[in-house]
């Protein structure tokens, strides 16, 4: 028996709050409410009562004097209100709250609720005190000790409430740091070799991945290659493609490869496969169409992946995804950059042939600048520019006829004459043929085993208005005078280099055809100097072999000492066979001559001539 209650009470609930107002985990605080409530009020049976977390039902947790091992109270909606139709200490009405045949079980006659905020914890229920009935005082003594318990269950509840939310805010910043970092190390990066590792460590690292695998899609094919792979328990490299059915897909990002399988096996044509990449989620990076798919197995840690860990893939997927897109543009842009200076460099090339072509005076050197064009810029290893001949310059010749090869690049086809086929253009379109027996089927055996190996050819005619006016006689539709062929390149022949070929076999036809014509009307009218002192020449020559001469001199001497000098052949030579070219004077005799003429060997060829010419121009 207390002798003062009173003093008791209020000892006792000193210590309680200086108790309960320390920092304690619920169920450590539950256990002592227990303790402090059976102590204080003289609790004869008593049972503690907790919420489960599961179901929600009420687990006995503590008990004293009650046979009961094990028990659980249902929970009802009466007793889920419980903080807000009572709120306080249950004296009466138990049958309210509580089954009949928990009432008789316990025999209860008081039940001291605790609750966090306005949830109900849990409750005691007791058969009463040791001695003597409940008073007033004791449901006070209760319902103080019930509102104390209750606001520290409450300060336990927040304070952990806060801990929880102080570590998901680390946990967000640390996921934001994650992401700012490799977002700047992803979009750094602009070529997509390195970004298949980089981006593999990374999803590795952040997740803790045991394998974790990245690849990118083959558009072209609709194939993902898996070329980012690693292991942290392993070495081993695994190389895996999965067929895509389609790129384009407005569903979730991160599937699982179990749950989600419908949809993987819509996406892809093998997702067997994933099962050698020890897949648990497939990430798919992703905007308006798949780019990319990375995987992740299971994690080291035992827990799994929470939402948090979701969200920091779905982030960095969508940052991953920017930076393939970046490196695939620049990739793309790098291509279209080396194209367009390729073009310009084939242009700037064209455009040197044109300049070249306009200083050009005769056909020959015109013939020599195409080719060393087509040499040395556009990578043509063969080609040759020839002539028509037999026919080409009449107007009753209408077969194939023959073509001589003026000059070439890549072989020594110069005066080489090929005969035309049918095959052959007939008008201003190239031909182009591709396979090995392409020259067989063009060119005779004897000029295809002169012509050698190849690897390509191309016939494109040279066709130009005057040529066929003068030489058909003005026909009206053009026929080819002659052929640029191309028999061999350095690499495969590409759209634009035809085109180029082509051009280039364009350009030249019409210049060809102006400065053949005018050459020839140039020989109908006025005889070139040159070409006559070749014809003395050949005529001599033939002539002392013929009648077995002897005496046959040949004599030059310059004829002025200025450019701007008039040229007059002095009276003494001038009944004399004789050639004035570029200023020097050539006699022909059978006599010796003296002073001031030059004696040059009897036997003397065209090259002597073109010497003695060098020595005496001005």
């Amino acid at each position: 028996m207390i002798e003062n209650p009173v003093y008791f009470w209020y000892e006792g609930l000193t210590r309680a709050v200086d108790f309960f107002t320390q920092k304690f985990s619920q169920d450590q605080l539950a256990e002592y409410s227990f303790e402090f409530m059976n102590e204080m009020l003289t609790l004869h049976g008593s049972a503690l009562f907790i919420r489960a977390a599961g179901n929600g039902d009420f687990v006995m947790t503590q008990k004293r004097i009650y046979l009961q091992e094990q028990y659980t109270i249902p929970a009802s909606d009466n007793l889920n209100r419980l903080a807000q139709l009572r709120g306080h200490v249950i004296r009466s009405q138990f049958d309210q709250y509580f089954p009949l045949e928990t009432i008789e079980a316990f025999q209860i006659r008081i039940v001291i609720p605790l609750f966090i905020e306005d949830q109900l914890y849990g409750f005691l229920v007791s058969n009463g005190k040791t001695v003597g009935e409940m008073s007033d005082d004791d449901y006070f003594m209760a319902g103080t000790l019930m509102r104390l318990v209750s606001h520290s269950l409450e300060n336990s509840h927040r304070l952990l409430e806060l801990q929880r939310t102080a570590k998901l805010l680390d946990h967000k910043i640390f996921q934001l740091f994650a992401i700012n970092q490799s977002s700047k190390s992803l979009l750094s990066e602009l070529q997509l070799d390195p970004l298949y590792t980089l981006a593999t460590e990374l999803f590795s690292e952040l997740t803790t991945s045991q394998v974790t695998s990245f690849g990118t899609v083959d558009t072209g094919e609709q194939i993902v290659r898996m070329r980012g792979y690693r292991n942290v328990y392993s070495r081993h490299k695994q190389y895996v493609e999965l067929k895509l059915t389609d790129t384009s897909y407005n569903g979730p990002i991160v599937l699982h490869v179990e749950r989600d399988r419908a949809t993987i096996e819509r996406l892809f044509d093998n997702p067997e496969q994933l099962d050698k990449l020890d897949a648990l989620y497939l990430v798919l990076l992703k905007q308006d169409r798949i780019v990319g798919v990375v995987t992740l197995s299971d994690p080291i840690q035992t827990d799994g992946y929470d939402e948090a860990m979701f969200e920091l893939v779905e982030s960095l997927a969508t940052s991953t995804y920017i930076a393939v897109t970046n490196c695939m543009l620049f990739e793309q842009l790098k291509r279209e950059k080396e194209l367009t200076q390729k073009k310009l460099a084939l242009l700037s090339s064209l455009n040197k042939l044109t300049r070249n072509m306009n200083r050009c005076s005769t056909p020959e050197e015109i013939v020599y600048f195409a080719l060393k064009t087509l040499q040395l810029s556009f990578g043509i290893e063969k080609a040759w520019i020839g002539f028509r001949e037999n026919g080409a310059d009449t107007e009753t010749d209408l077969g194939l006829g023959t073509v001589r090869i003026a000059q070439s690049v890549g072989g020594a086809w110069n005066g080489m004459v090929v005969e035309r086929s049918e095959r052959w253009p007939d008008g201003d379109e190239p031909v182009v043929h591709f396979a090995e027996d392409g020259l067989s089927q063009y060119f005779d055996e004897v000029a295809v085993e002169r012509f050698g190996a190849s690897n390509v050819l191309v016939l494109c005619p040279l066709v130009g208005d005057s040529w066929s006016s003068l030489s058909i006689g003005g026909a009206a539709e053009a026929a080819p005078f002659g052929f640029l062929a191309v028999l061999g390149t350095q690499e495969p022949l590409n759209e634009e280099q035809l085109l180029l070929i082509d051009t280039v076999a364009r350009n030249i036809s019409p210049v060809l055809a102006q400065l053949t014509a005018a050459t020839r009307l140039r020989s109908l009218y006025v005889e070139d100097p040159a070409s006559k002192l070749r014809r003395l020449l050949d005529a001599r020559s033939r002539a002392r072999v013929e009648f077995g001469l002897s005496s046959d001199y040949l004599y030059a001497m310059r004829l002025r000492t200025s450019p701007f000098d008039e040229v007059a052949v002095p009276e003494a030579y001038a009944e004399l066979e004789h050639v004035v070219a570029d200023g020097v004077l050539f006699v022909f005799s059978y006599e010796p001559l003296g002073e001031p003429l030059k004696l040059i060997a009897l036997d003397a060829t065209e090259a002597d001539v073109r010497q003695v010419m060098a020595e005496m121009k001005l």
